[in-house]
């Protein structure tokens, strides 16, 4: 009996190792994601979460139901809809998907739209334009 207490102790002694590790790594990793986040990405992602909440009750879809046609828990619904950046991106997708309102999403970082970044390409553009040097044949 002596034996199989230790091998149970050593058991329990690493398992429990185990968990306070993978504890350890998620609090860290999530509280990385979340103080390094500026306040306007944050209140962003917060609203996008409220638009999904809304939509899917106007749909009058059930969070299980949801849950279920995206493949994913209701915790993880319960953090999309509060706009937790822990949520991949895939994942706000594939709900946004569900609702019909993915078209949105391709046009979030549209270069048309881009203003600095067009305002930036104006100010490289070159004052004079040159024609092409005409190459002198040689006889």
């Amino acid at each position: 009996m002596g034996s199989l207490w230790s091998v149970n102790s050593y058991c329990l002694i690493i398992y429990t190792t185990n968990v306070l590790n993978e504890l350890y790594i998620r609090h860290t990793m999530k509280s990385r994601a979340t103080s390094t986040l500026p306040r306007a990405a944050r209140q962003a992602l917060v609203k996008l979460g409220q638009d999904i909440a809304v939509a899917r009750k106007k749909r009058r879809i059930s969070t299980v139901s949801m849950a279920e046609r995206a493949f994913i828990s209701r915790g993880t619904l319960y953090k999309v809809e509060r706009g937790n950046p822990s949520v991949s991106i895939g994942i706000y997708a594939t709900v946004l998907a569900i609702l019909g309102l993915v078209d949105g999403l391709a046009d979030v970082a549209d270069r048309r739209s881009d203003h600095l970044g067009l305002d930036i390409d104006e100010d490289r553009l070159p004052r004079k334009v040159q024609p092409p040097r005409r190459i002198r044949k040689r006889p």
